[in-house]
């Protein structure tokens, strides 16, 4: 006996178990390589003196790197970042022309118990107590530094850490915080679903839509025996055409609709830029009387195939896309949907 509904829901709630599983883990495995980060965002920031800095190294689990730091006095260097701009000139017998922009950010040091901790910060600043991010300097800025003090015993008093100046760690982790347990609450729904809701085929979203139809076991026994001829190869493809319904993958959610419901066809090609670069996506259209419209992105050949598929099965739809046929169902979409309705009526009376 042929049982394509009931197996093609078990691959489906086997794919969404597989889904939820993946998201679950990858989102406990971004909280797990964030966890040092959440533990400083949330207990943080941590008072520590200059003694405390020295000792720094960024290794441990539960580092103390989010601190807050009181200095005596801000000693400023005149290092800064700064961005150059280069273009050409076409008014001139120079061949480019330089911009300077505004620092992006200095480099001073803040004098911190008789040691000096290099700092950066956007903004210049006089103010002594520092909240930032204890991270690894760059190894030519101390050397800079160091070079530019002309004594020893000072130079030997730069710490080699460095402190950028940032308040933003919370909202940093607010961000993070939304998006893992986004993604971990998307994964336990997932799995709860294919586990305990997805399993019963009469309450499975799929089972309740057919029921609308003419009854939940009149209608599996309809689709079974509609698509007893879809060899197993098929089973994967986002439209598979039996003889009265059709099946349509939207954006991973499959829907059975009857052949009778369909009233317009057509492919559409529009552009979409990823990366800078753009590319055509081909997608299937398909409107039914309820006034829905499905779309399948899928290759363009497999867009046109389909089309003529389901017009050789619903011979009173209308195929292919044209502008009155548009602003007909964007204008007048039930009298259209009416007009579709009484000439299938009257072919299948023929038939």
């Amino acid at each position: 006996m042929n049982r394509f509904f009931s197996d093609y829901l078990a691959r489906y709630n086997k794919r969404e178990l597989t889904t939820g599983i993946i998201s679950l883990v990858l989102g406990a495995g971004i909280a797990l390589a964030n966890s040092n980060f959440a533990y400083n965002a949330i207990c943080g920031p941590f008072p520590v003196t200059g003694e405390d800095v020295a000792k720094f190294k960024r290794t441990n689990l539960f580092q103390k790197y989010f601190v807050l730091v009181r200095g005596q006095h801000v000693l400023h260097t005149g290092l800064a970042w700064q961005r150059t701009r280069t273009h050409a000139r076409k008014d001139s017998d120079s061949n480019v022309d330089q911009s300077i922009e505004s620092p992006e950010y200095y480099m001073d040091v803040l004098l911190v118990d008789k040691l000096l901790l290099p700092i950066k910060t956007v903004t210049q600043t006089e103010n002594p107590v520092i909240i930032g991010e204890l991270k690894p300097p760059d190894e030519s800025v101390i050397k800079l530094l160091r070079s530019q003090t002309g004594e020893k015993a000072i130079a030997d008093r730069i710490l080699n850490v460095e402190l950028e100046q940032s308040n933003s760690f919370k909202a940093t982790f607010g961000i993070l915080l939304f998006f893992t347990g986004g993604l971990m609450l998307f994964g336990l729904f997932k799995a709860y679903n294919a586990l305990f809701i997805m399993k019963d085929l009469e309450k499975h979203p799929l089972g309740k839509a057919i029921a609308k139809t003419g009854g939940f076991n009149a209608m599996r026994i309809e689709i079974d025996q509609d698509f007893e001829h879809v060899p197993p190869t098929d089973s994967g493809k986002k439209v598979i055409c039996g003889k009265k319904w059709i099946l349509i993958e939207e954006m991973g959610i499959p829907k059975f609709i009857p052949f009778k419901n369909v009233v317009w066809v057509y492919a559409s090609n529009s552009p979409t830029s990823q990366f800078m670069v753009t590319t055509n996506v081909y997608s299937l259209i398909v409107c039914t009387t309820d006034g829905a419209e499905c779309k399948i992105a899928m290759p363009n050949n497999e867009v046109d195939a389909n089309v003529v598929n389901i017009g050789k099965n619903a011979p009173w739809a209308m195929l292919g896309f044209e502008g009155k046929r548009a602003l007909r169902w964007s204008a007048h979409k039930q009298k259209l949907i009416a007009e579709i309705e009484q000439t299938r009526d009257q072919l299948l009376r023929k038939a």
